[in-house]
C-alpha cells in the first residue's frame, strides 16, 4: 500500500487544523513527497489480494440513486433526535451525497440544525447568506469565502439558501461548532468591526503592532467586552451583537489556549493537548443555551463533521467524552444515528494540471502530491486508492469491481450481518463505532479557488 497517504487518515477524518495566522503558516507550508515515501500507486481498478466473496446485498449503481437515500431515511425513527455524517474531508461525491440528505431529513424528518465542523465566527454570516433571496447579491459570500474557498463549498452554500427559499417554513439553520482555528475571520470581521463601532482605537492600534493574536490582543478584547453595554450592536451587521461576539471571543481564547501547545512543545507533542481543549470548546458550544444548546434542545439535528468527532460505543459509554458525536449520543438518550462515509479511491481536479493548486492545508497538498506523482499527465480513468485494503475495503471493493456497483451500505454494528460478508480477517474495533459504513468507489477532490 502508499506509504504516505495512510497517515493523512488522520487528517480526513477530522484531526487536522488549520493553522494559518495572518501572514503567518505555522504548519501549512506546501508538502512535497520524499523520493523513499513514493506512491506504489495501487488503484480503484487494480484487483485486490484475498478478495471477499459475499453476494452484495445493500448496493448502488450512483450516488443519486433514489434506493439509497430512501434506504437511509428508513432508519430514521420519529424518535431520532440527531443524525451524524462522519466523512473524509475534500470529497466531491460525500459533499453531494450529505448536501442531499440533508435536505432530504429536514424534508422528510423535520431536521432544522445543520452542525458543521466549521469555525463559529461564521455562523451568523452564513444563516445571513442563507436568509438572503437567491441571487440578490454575493457581498456576505466573498465575506465568509475564506473557509468556503472550494467551488464544492460555495456550490453547497448556494444549493442550502435556495433550499431555503422554496421551503420559508423549515429552513435549515447552520451551526457551526469548531473553535477559531484560523484567527484572521474572528478578529477582522468580528471583533475590529464591533470595537471600532463602539469608539475604540486601542484594539486596531495593537493589531497592527504585532499583525497577530497575543496575550494583549486578547486582553484588551476581553475588558472591551465588560464595557460594552449588552444591546450594542455592529452598524453594518445586525448579527454582530454583544452575545455573538462574546461567543466568538471565547472560541478565540481556547483555539490560542490550545495553539500554545503546538506552538510550546511541537506539533506531535503538543496535538493531543491542542485537541482536548478543541473536543471541550466544541461541546461547550453545543451545550451552552447562549451558543446552541437551546437550538439543539428544540428542533432535530444533522451533525456533519469528519469521522473522528462522530463515533460512539455500542456498549455502556465510557467516563469521558471523546467527541461531539459522543456527547449528542448521551444527551439525547441514545437517539442518534451515525453513518460513516468513505471514499475508496480519490482523483485531483483536472485543473490541477500542470501546475496544483496550493493551499494553507498541508494534508491536502499532500493528497495532491501523491496523485500527481503516480500520474503526472491528467487521466480520468485513474482513481489512487486512499482507503488501506482491510478485510471490509477489500470485500467491498473487490465487489463493486464485480458489479459494477459505485456505492455500498454496510451496516457496521451488526455482527450477525457482518458475519455473512465472509471476511477474510478481524474487524477493527473503530470499524463498529457507527450504524452504517456508506462506501464510495471514486471521487475528485475540491476544486481550491
Amino acid at each position: 500500500m502508499n506509504h504516505y497517504l495512510p497517515m493523512l487518515k488522520l487528517f480526513l477524518r477530522g484531526n487536522f487544523c488549520r493553522v494559518a495566522v495572518f501572514s503567518l503558516l505555522l504548519y501549512g507550508a506546501v508538502a512535497t513527497l520524499p523520493a523513499q515515501n513514493a506512491p506504489e500507486c495501487i488503484t480503484t481498478l487494480d484487483k485486490p489480494q484475498q478478495p471477499g466473496t459475499a453476494v452484495l446485498s445493500n448496493s448502488y449503481t450512483a450516488i443519486t440513486d433514489t434506493n439509497l437515500y430512501h434506504f437511509i431515511l428508513q432508519q430514521v425513527k420519529p424518535q431520532t433526535r440527531v443524525v451524524m455524517l462522519g466523512e473524509q474531508h475534500w470529497m466531491q461525491a460525500i459533499s453531494e451525497l450529505g448536501t442531499h440528505l440533508t435536505c432530504l431529513l429536514n424534508e422528510r424528518h423535520n431536521f432544522r440544525n445543520l452542525l458543521l465542523e466549521y469555525p463559529y465566527s461564521y455562523t451568523a454570516f452564513i444563516n445571513a447568506y442563507l436568509a438572503e433571496a437567491p441571487g440578490s447579491g454575493n457581498s456576505l459570500l466573498e465575506v465568509i469565502s475564506s473557509v468556503f474557498d472550494t467551488q464544492e463549498k460555495i456550490a453547497q452554500l448556494q444549493f442550502l439558501q435556495r433550499w431555503n427559499a422554496e421551503h420559508p417554513g423549515r429552513p435549515i439553520r447552520v451551526l457551526c461548532t469548531d473553535f477559531e482555528q484560523d484567527y484572521t475571520f474572528p478578529v477582522v470581521q468580528v471583533l475590529l468591526p464591533y470595537f471600532r463601532d463602539f469608539g475604540d482605537t486601542t484594539f486596531i492600534t495593537h493589531l497592527r503592532k504585532v499583525q497577530n493574536v497575543d496575550d494583549h490582543l486578547l486582553f484588551l478584547a476581553d475588558s472591551l467586552l465588560a464595557q460594552i453595554p449588552a444591546d450594542f450592536t455592529a452598524r453594518k451587521y445586525s448579527f454582530l451583537t454583544k452575545q455573538y461576539v462574546t461567543n466568538t471571543f471565547q472560541n478565540l481564547q481556547s483555539a490560542y489556549q490550545g495553539r500554545q501547545f503546538l506552538v510550546n512543545q511541537g506539533e506531535a507533542a503538543g496535538f493531543a493537548d491542542f485537541m482536548k481543549i478543541r473536543t471541550a470548546r466544541s461541546i461547550q458550544n453545543l451545550e451552552d443555551e447562549n451558543i446552541f444548546g437551546a437550538f439543539i434542545r428544540a428542533d432535530k439535528s444533522i451533525f456533519w463533521g469528519g469521522e473522528n468527532h462522530i463515533r460512539y460505543p455500542s456498549k455502556v459509554p465510557r467516563k469521558n467524552v471523546r467527541n461531539e458525536g459522543e456527547y449528542l449520543f448521551r444527551k439525547f438518550n441514545k437517539q442518534a444515528f451515525a453513518i460513516g462515509i468513505s471514499v475508496l479511491g480519490y482523483q485531483v481536479p483536472a485543473s490541477y494540471y500542470p501546475e496544483p493548486v496550493t493551499t494553507d492545508l498541508s494534508s491536502y497538498n499532500m493528497l495532491v502530491a501523491a496523485y500527481q506523482q503516480c500520474f503526472p499527465a491528467f487521466d480520468p480513468r485513474q482513481y489512487l486508492l486512499i482507503e488501506d485494503l482491510n478485510p471490509v475495503t477489500r470485500w467491498v471493493l473487490t465487489n463493486m469491481q464485480a458489479s459494477g456497483n459505485t456505492v455500498t451500505l454496510v451496516p457496521a454494528r451488526q455482527n450477525s450481518s457482518l458475519k455473512k460478508l465472509s471476511l477474510s480477517g478481524e474487524i477493527d474495533p473503530d470499524f463498529q463505532e457507527v450504524d452504517f459504513r456508506l462506501f464510495i468507489k471514486e471521487s475528485a477532490l475540491f476544486t481550491h479557488q
